[in-house]
């Protein structure tokens, strides 16, 4: 058995939790069994395509309860990286790997954090660091990916990579996914990449559409450094790609621009309410697509 949780911080998409239905729900019951709520809301901006920056999440919160689908738990994620509060997601998406609550079971959900009948898994988040060949630095997380892609032209890209400062090998692709185990069931998976369960520590590279017959993924342990180099074209010219935090934060690279990615100082904790395994969960949300 784990603490009573009483205060909660949630974290509402009003896109998907339309008049704030469950949102309500769950102050009202929280409330009136002597706990504490506080809201937050959040939404995506389509013209910057960008998620809003929310209110400020109360640092003595001890769940952020995240209403809305995976693309709002990887949101939470970040918003609340390094202050070590737990995520639960109510599912309010499509498939919801990430989330762990139906909102017809809301209340039952609610009463097992007030018994403290939960646990609380681990989940490796990512860093990537990019350097411009002028010397400009730009830093970000992500939970599911970081991900390498073209550009505006059709064609395909060069892209170097190193491990660990030793070059693996020079790859022509659409793009490359470095992907947390957490992520290994999106993108990742969609691109012929493994699965990997989600608590592991470990990450994994998937290249996207590559030109190579005899293209594997690779993974790795979270420990390694992975450096993908931006070279430009055969010809060249500058090579334009860009680079997607959990498809929210996204950057462009030139050519002589590269990235480096490790796994991130902090980790995301994620409660789950059923002792059910991954895999069950993995077969039952892949049967329903």
């Amino acid at each position: 058995m784990q603490e009573s949780i009483r205060k909660i911080c949630v974290l509402s998409n009003d896109y998907k939790d339309r008049g704030l239905v469950l949102t309500h729900r769950i102050e009202d019951y929280m409330r009136s069994h002597g706990g504490e709520v506080s809201v937050v809301f959040t939404k995506w901006d389509f013209e910057k395509e960008e998620w809003t920056r929310s209110e400020e999440i109360p640092a003595d919160s001890q769940c952020i309860l995240v209403i809305g689908g995976d693309g709002t738990m990887l949101q939470a994620a970040r918003n609340s990286y390094g202050m070590g509060i737990p995520l639960l997601g109510v599912n309010k998406g499509t498939l919801g790997f990430m989330t762990e609550i139906d909102s017809e079971n809301l209340e039952n959900s609610l009463e097992q954090l007030l018994l403290g009948d939960y646990m609380v898994e681990e989940r490796i988040m990512l860093e990537g660091e990019i350097e411009r060949r002028n010397g400009e630095i730009i830093s970000n997380i992500a939970l599911n990916d970081i991900v390498i892609n073209r550009a505006g032209s059709l064609q395909t890209v060069r892209f170097d990579v190193w491990l660990n400062n030793s070059l693996l090998r020079r790859y022509n692709a659409d793009g490359c996914i470095i992907s947390t185990p957490t992520g290994s069931t999106a993108y990742n998976l969609s691109a012929g990449g493994p699965v990997i369960e989600p608590t592991a520590m470990a990450m994994c590279m998937t290249n996207i559409c590559p030109h190579n017959l005899f293209n594997r993924g690779v993974v790795m342990s979270g420990k390694q450094l992975i450096t993908l180099v931006n070279p430009g074209d055969r010809q060249g010219r500058d090579q334009p790609v860009e680079v997607a935090f959990d498809g929210a934060f996204k950057v462009r690279l030139h050519t002589g621009d590269c990235i480096d990615i490790t796994q991130a100082k902090s980790t995301a904790k994620i409660i789950r309410l059923e002792p059910t395994s991954f895999m069950e969960t993995l077969h039952r949300k892949m049967s329903n697509t």
